[in-house]
């Protein structure tokens, strides 16, 4: 599994990921998209993204800075953190022509 657009997530983790919360789901900024290597061509596969929450709070960026504004919605029920990908499953050949991308969860 290689992270694509690396260069973006290493300077978005200096100052911490932002997901951007939308009414038809959640967002995320910047996408999750990976290029994936070594699956048998002819074999199934399902993608999954597992989301875990850093702590407890919610943040707002605000003046340059991320400010907490009020306590997260912590997922309870760890299954509801396993988000599968939509073409999942789905052959291996499949898998590897081209970038697997999570937008939103």
């Amino acid at each position: 599994v290689l992270l694509l657009e690396k260069n973006l997530w290493e300077s978005f983790r200096r100052v911490g990921n932002e997901m951007i919360v939308t009414k038809p789901g959640r967002r995320l900024f910047p996408p999750f998209t990976v290029s994936l290597r070594g699956l048998m061509p002819s074999k199934n596969y399902a993608v999954t993204l597992r989301v875990c929450s850093a702590d407890n709070f919610r943040y707002k960026y605000l003046n340059s800075a991320w400010v907490k504004v009020g306590e997260s919605e912590i997922l309870q029920n760890e299954r509801r953190q396993l988000f599968n990908h939509p073409h999942s499953p789905n052959t291996g050949e499949s898998w590897m022509k081209k970038p697997v991308s999570f937008k939103s969860v």
